[in-house]
C-alpha cells in the first residue's frame, strides 16, 4: 500500500506498558538505511569473480527539520536531541506512519546520535539535521486493528 511519506513520522521512545512516544517535531525529512557489510571469499578457483559472504549488519537514520526553541508538550526537538547528544544517551527511534494505518509498517531501534549540525543562514528558517547510528537488531511491526 502507498502513502504519502508526509505522514511518515520519528518519535523517541521510552519503553513502558505502554510505551511513551516523543514527536520529533517540525521535520521536513526522514530516512533510514539498513546496510550488510559483505566478507570476501574469493579465491584463485573464482574464475576471476568475486565471491563473497555476508557479514556484520548495520543501520543509519536522519531526520532533518525546522528549528523550533518553544515546542510544546509530548514534542522533542533540538533542546533534547542536543541534550541527549552531548550525554551520549541511548536513544529508542520509532518510525511509523501518524495516521497509525492497520498494517503499516513500524520500524523501532535503539539509536546513538552521531551528528547534529545547526544551520542559520541569512534570511532563511533555521534548520537541524540529526544523524543516528543504530544499535541492535531493528524491530520490526504493523498497526494491529
Amino acid at each position: 500500500m502507498s502513502f504519502n511519506a508526509s505522514d511518515m513520522k520519528v518519535y523517541l521512545v521510552t519503553p513502558g506498558t505502554p510505551d511513551t512516544e516523543s514527536l520529533i517535531t517540525l521535520t521536513t525529512s526522514s530516512s533510514i538505511s539498513f546496510t550488510t557489510a559483505t566478507i570476501s571469499t574469493t579465491t584463485k578457483d573464482s574464475a576471476g569473480y568475486e565471491e563473497f559472504i555476508m557479514g556484520l549488519r548495520s543501520a543509519t537514520a536522519s531526520v532533518e527539520g525546522l528549528i523550533e526553541q518553544n515546542e510544546g508538550a509530548g514534542a522533542t526537538n533540538v533542546d533534547q536531541l542536543m541534550t541527549a547528544w552531548m550525554n551520549r544517551t541511548k536513544l529508542r527511534l520509532r518510525y511509523k506512519l501518524s495516521t497509525n494505518a492497520v498494517g503499516s509498517m513500524v520500524i523501532t531501534q535503539d539509536a546513538y546520535i552521531t551528528s547534529l549540525p545547526l544551520t542559520f543562514n541569512m534570511e532563511e528558517a533555521a534548520i537541524f539535521t540529526c544523524e543516528f547510528q543504530l544499535s541492535g537488531a531493528p524491530t520490526v511491526s504493523s498497526v494491529a486493528s
